[in-house]
């Protein structure tokens, strides 16, 4: 099934000479490495294609390039690719709806299909993963060539999307193992490299971790989480964006089976929460709360506080099933 979609997913690129690709709103390294990644491989092939990533920039993720800005004709006849993003309503860029043709390719539930020709799978741990095997399928078929820096955007989605291969089943293992190798085959790019360029830290951001470690709360066995509200940002001169992404300084904690980060974003005005699981599943109380994502690795946004309460009373139920 997976060949068969691929197949017909190459076979529209072929058709379009102009290709836009978009990814999911409040970004990582796999929106945007699978995204820069399928830009690379399709150019590789293609030289002259039209194919193009757009989105907001996040200087936090900088180890890619730079989005492109593009004016609304540009839709206009074109193919659109939507990578990594499960919904409409976080796609990243408002004119995507106006293509002649639109590709989702996603790794996540498909709690909202859309698009004219759809691949998802959830087996992957990564829509960069999928990319590697978008390569796998088709190189036979069409000139395609993982370029130095092509492996380097998809390592990087590979290796954050599982948090250095932290969350992987067994069941993916295998298949994950054999496409990281087949991007690392060449001898010119390192493991260790791109490991210390993704995962260096500030000295606040380090303090955030700190606090984080220090003010969590543990209101059942099977649970931890913390808020952080405006005031304790503005207290410690912290911004949204420097706790946002922190979730994983709850990880490890013996007999924690549910953690989740829950934090105001004044700006957007509401509560941004990210959750993560050993075991239980959380993507459908996230789905329950307008979020969603993946089985051990979700998030959603709420209105306000007194609606944070009654998510955690929902998590600790979550938490000991």
């Amino acid at each position: 099934m997976d060949k068969e979609k691929i197949l017909k997913i190459w076979q529209k690129i072929e058709q379009y000479q102009r290709i836009i690709i978009h990814h999911h709103i409040m970004k990582d390294y796999d929106a945007l490495g699978s995204s820069f990644g399928l830009q690379g491989l399709i150019l590789s092939a293609w030289p002259n294609k039209e194919v193009y990533v757009v989105g907001a920039d996040d200087p936090k993720l900088a180890l890619v390039p730079s989005c492109d800005i593009l004016s609304s004709s540009m839709w206009k006849d074109s193919l659109v690719i939507v990578c990594d993003c499960s919904n409409t309503v976080r796609i990243d860029g408002e004119y995507w709806h106006l293509a002649d043709f639109v590709i989702k390719i996603d790794h996540h539930e498909d709690f909202q299909p859309f698009g004219d020709l759809s691949w998802v799978n959830t087996d992957f741990v990564a829509t960069a993963e999928m990319i590697v095997a978008m390569y796998e399928h088709a190189y036979v078929s069409y000139p395609l060539h993982l370029s130095k820096q092509t492996r380097q955007y998809l390592y990087y989605g590979i290796m954050t999307d599982t948090h250095r291969f932290h969350f992987v089943h067994a069941s993916q293992a295998g298949p994950l193992m054999r496409r990281v190798a087949l991007l690392l085959e060449a001898g010119d790019i390192s493991p260790f490299d791109m490991t210390n360029q993704v995962y260096r830290y500030s000295e606040s951001e380090i303090r955030i971790d700190g606090y984080i470690k220090q003010h969590y709360l543990r209101p059942i066995p099977e649970l931890a989480y913390i808020k952080v509200p405006h005031e304790i940002l503005e207290k410690q001169q912290w911004d949204f964006l420097d706790v946002r992404g922190k979730v994983n300084s709850m990880m490890g904690i013996i007999g924690v089976r549910v953690w989740a980060l829950l934090i105001e974003n004044e700006k957007e005005n509401n509560i941004h929460v990210e959750i993560r699981s050993s075991e239980p599943t959380i993507n459908t109380l996230a789905l329950k709360y307008g979020g969603g994502g993946h089985r051990l690795a979700s998030g959603c946004k709420l209105g306000d506080w007194s609606i944070a309460d009654q998510f955690i009373e929902d998590l600790k139920v979550v938490a000991v099933e």
